[in-house]
C-alpha cells in the first residue's frame, strides 16, 4: 500500500528533527560524530566477542557430553570383558552343572549391572570362549545341555538373539554362515521348527532379547543369509501336514 505524499513529508521531517536532536545531545556530551562511531564499532565487537564465546562454551559442554558417553561404553565393555572371562574360568575349574552356570550368569549379569538382553550372549561367549567356529559343528553333549538349560531361561528368542551377538560381533565370520548354525541346532534338537519360524518372523525385542551391539542392518543381514533354511523348514513343515492328511483319509 503507497501512503500518501503528506505523510511522507511529515515522516521526512520527524526524522529529520531526531537526527538533529540526538546530535545536538552529543555534543552537548562531548561525543563527536566519529567517536558515536567509534562506540557502535565497540558494541558491535563485543556483542560478537559474547556469541563466540557462548557457542564455545556450548561446543566444550557438547564434547563433556561425548566423554561422558565414551567412558560409559568403555565401562560396559570392561565389564563384559569381565563378566565372559570370570564364567569361562568357572566353567573350566569348577566343572559346573548346566543349572549352575544358568544361575552364575543370572548372578554375574546382575552384579556387574549388565542389560537382560545380554544374558543369553554372556554364557555363549563363556562357553565358546575363543572357539567360537565350534558352533558350526553338532554341539557336544554337554554343550547340549548348556544350551537347554539357557534355552529354559531366556526362551528361543534369547538364545538365537544371543548368537547372533556371536555371529556379528564376536565372530563376524559365522554370520554368512548362521543358518548352518541354526541347522545343527535344529538337528541337535535344541530348537524346535515352531520356535525357529517365530524368530524368523517376529520382531526381536530389544529390551529382553536381542543386545543392544546387534544394530538393525546385521539383524536383517542374518534373516536375508537364513531365508534359504526357513523355507525349507516350511516346506517340510507342509509335506508333514500333508502325510498326516494321508493317514487320516487312511483310517
Amino acid at each position: 500500500m503507497i501512503s500518501p505524499s503528506w505523510m511522507t513529508e511529515d515522516r521526512d521531517e520527524e526524522k529529520a528533527e531526531e537526527e538533529k536532536e540526538s546530535i545536538m545531545s552529543a555534543e552537548s556530551e562531548g561525543i563527536t560524530p566519529k567517536k558515536r562511531k567509534t562506540q557502535s564499532l565497540d558494541s558491535t565487537a563485543n556483542e560478537r566477542t559474547a556469541l563466540t564465546e557462548s557457542i564455545a562454551s556450548d561446543d566444550d559442554g557438547d564434547n563433556d557430553d561425548d566423554d561422558d558417553d565414551d567412558e560409559e561404553i568403555q565401562d560396559d565393555a570392561s565389564a563384559m570383558d569381565a563378566a565372559v572371562s570370570g564364567l569361562h574360568s568357572k566353567i573350566m575349574n569348577d566343572n559346573p552343572t548346566a543349572d549352575e552356570l544358568v544361575s552364575e550368569v543370572r548372578a554375574v549379569q546382575t552384579f556387574c549391572a549388565l542389560p537382560r538382553n545380554e544374558r543369553a550372549f554372556l554364557l555363549l561367549a563363556a562357553l565358546y570362549y575363543e572357539d567360537t567356529e565350534r558352533l558350526l559343528s553338532p554341539p557336544k553333549s554337554a554343550d547340549k545341555q548348556v544350551l537347554i538349560a539357557l534355552l529354559k531361561e531366556c526362551g528361543a528368542n534369547g538364545l538365537i538373539c544371543g548368537l547372533e551377538k556371536i555371529a556379528t560381533v564376536t565372530n563376524s565370520l559365522l554370520a554368512p554362515k548362521f543358518p548352518i548354525l541354526l541347522k545343527f541346532l535344529y538337528d541337535a534338537d535344541v530348537l524346535e521348527e515352531q520356535q525357529l519360524l517365530q524368530w524368523y518372523k517376529a520382531e526381536p525385542n530389544r529390551d529382553i532379547d536381542l543386545p543392544e551391539a546387534v544394530s538393525d542392518s546385521d539383524h536383517s543381514a542374518l534373516l536375508k543369509a537364513t531365508l534359504p533354511f526357513i523355507k525349507w523348514l516350511e516346506e517340510a513343515d507342509e509335506e508333514d501336514d500333508d502325510d498326516d492328511d494321508d493317514d487320516d483319509d487312511d483310517d
